[in-house]
């Protein structure tokens, strides 16, 4: 059973709509912002995934699924299990803690992004 999670970022996606005023190009820049965020998300759980034969690994995965909204996760059937564990196995998370460790980072940078794309327009 795999484990996805689904990172819809709604809630920027209504302030951006509030700043509608501006530029076209505001949702798309802060887009490639979040993007660049998410990868890290990427690159973090690679670093932390347990590795026996690399499978689990090799199946973690991220794409973008609209405009600020991407789904981040691992197609393993037994990724599910490592996540959280089970009655037998302790939990050895690698997706949550990624993006425990990212998060506030993107938050910071979306914010410096919308701050210098409304100070150009």
């Amino acid at each position: 059973m795999s484990v996805e999670f689904d990172l819809d970022f709604t809630g920027v996606e209504r302030i951006m709509d509030k700043l509608s005023r501006f530029s076209d190009q505001l949702k798309p820049d802060v887009h490639l912002t979040m993007e660049s965020y998410v990868q890290k998300m990427y690159e973090a759980s690679c670093g932390l995934a347990p590795v026996r034969t690399g499978f689990l690994r090799g199946s973690i995965y991220w794409r973008p699924i609209n405009l600020m909204h991407f789904v981040f996760g691992a197609a393993a059937d037994y990724a599910k299990f490592v996540e959280y564990g089970t009655s037998r196995v302790a939990a050895r998370p690698f997706l949550r803690p990624a993006m425990d460790m990212v998060w506030p980072e993107m938050i910071r940078g979306i914010c410096l992004k919308i701050r210098e794309l409304l100070e150009r327009s």
